[in-house]
């Protein structure tokens, strides 16, 4: 498995949580990890892990080796933060506010909730 970063705005990511077929929305940017030796062309899909799940993801997929700078614009209550993820993946807060709403969306992002994860 190789580490690819997602080129388009949004694709879909299948798995199955233990009791049901379900779906992610990957976003641009996102990382997952794939297969570069699979096509996907018999099924359509291609193997991956995304936010620590087994699944799949379109064949056609497009991905990138590198990670594009990123952007977000962040609603916080009493205006906006900017957060910023550089192509060698440094990551700046922008005005993030006294309360926990940037906080939300990073532990989120970044799976921080999860021990041993360090975003």
């Amino acid at each position: 498995m190789e580490k690819r970063f997602l080129s388009s705005k949004t694709k879909r990511f299948y798995f199955n949580n233990g009791q049901a077929d379900v779906s992610y929305v990957a976003i641009h940017g996102d990382e997952l990890a794939v297969d570069p030796t699979q096509d996907g062309t018999v099924t359509g899909r291609r193997d991956a892990f995304y936010r620590d799940r087994q699944g799949s993801i379109a064949a056609n997929t497009p991905m990138s080796p590198q990670r594009s700078i990123e952007y977000y614009f962040l609603d916080i209550g009493q205006g906006d933060a900017s957060f910023i993820v550089t192509p060698n993946n440094k990551k700046i807060l922008v005005d993030g506010g006294l309360k926990d709403r940037a906080l939300g969306f990073l532990i989120w992002k970044y799976r921080l909730d999860k021990p041993g994860n360090k975003g």
